[in-house]
């Protein structure tokens, strides 16, 4: 059973407890203001006790979303859980058309069955998700893989499709596993433009240096760094926005690179 912390503006509970009931059903435990913050205590702090307590997020954005002032304070932290736990995952959901911040966009929910389909994301298994029973259920293919996997398994999905490549350059499928995905089938596309794997290669070497950078600056701000912290708090900002820029042309570079992803 995941635990998914619900962002949202108050003007659109309706449509938030809409949703809540979606995701009750399928026995997630979901993290929401009025039920998890009781009367006299810290809402700041109650929402920061959410985030850190969830497995995921699920974001509603609104024009009412957009007009908070406390908006841009839950994605940074949204952001940063994101960056500190690649685990974690973040879907948005679109109520309406107002515009998106360019680095939730690419989060943006679009599989078919809406709310149903996402809640059913949550599931443990992927093969649990897809097939609805444990069976093996071999070539039944992954829809929309790129939103399924989190940030992890998508990183370390591009460093075993680098390798493969690397040790077999003319490889057409690589077989890759994690505990979320369980083993499936990665077809590549032929040929295999030499651009691309370049490209692949690249980003996981500049998010490893990126979240190098992002780490030694968390080492300093923890040590205390005081009449420079709010510098500092500027450059870790501007680092786990580097991150998740770079995690946005990864998953593109991924998305041209591979033709489809399979159940193994």
């Amino acid at each position: 059973m995941a635990r998914i912390f619900f962002s949202y503006a108050s003007e659109d509970k309706p449509k938030v407890v809409e949703a809540l009931s979606e995701f009750t059903k399928r026995n997630h435990d979901v993290l929401i203001d009025y039920e998890q913050i009781k009367p006299g205590t810290s809402i700041p702090g109650g929402i920061n006790q959410m985030i850190r307590c969830a497995d995921a997020a699920v974001l509603f954005h609104s024009e009412a979303y957009n007009r908070k002032p406390w908006a841009t304070e839950e994605q940074d932290a949204l952001q940063f859980r994101l960056v500190e736990h690649p685990d974690f995952h973040l879907a948005v959901i679109r109520l309406e058309t107002a515009e998106l911040p360019p680095l939730l966009a690419h989060r943006v929910w679009t599989l078919p069955g809406g709310i149903g389909a996402l809640a059913d994301m949550f599931a443990e298994s992927l093969r649990e998700r897809l097939t609805g029973a444990t069976t093996q259920a071999e070539s039944t293919e992954v829809p929309n893989w790129l939103q399924v996997l989190n940030d992890d398994d998508l990183e370390r999905l591009a460093r075993a499709i680098e390798l493969q490549i690397h040790t077999a350059p003319a490889t057409s499928t690589v077989v890759f596993s994690s505990k979320k995905t369980g083993s499936i089938r990665v077809h590549l596309v032929k040929p295999l433009a030499r651009g691309l794997v370049d490209t692949l290669a690249f980003l996981i070497r500049v998010l490893d240096d990126v979240t190098f950078l992002r780490l030694h600056l968390r080492e300093q701000i923890a040590h205390g760094v005081g009449m420079f912290e709010g510098p500092y708090m500027l450059q870790e900002r501007k680092r786990m926005r580097q991150v998740e820029d770079y995690r946005e042309e990864l998953r593109s570079t991924l998305d041209v690179l591979v033709e489809r992803v399979t159940l193994a």
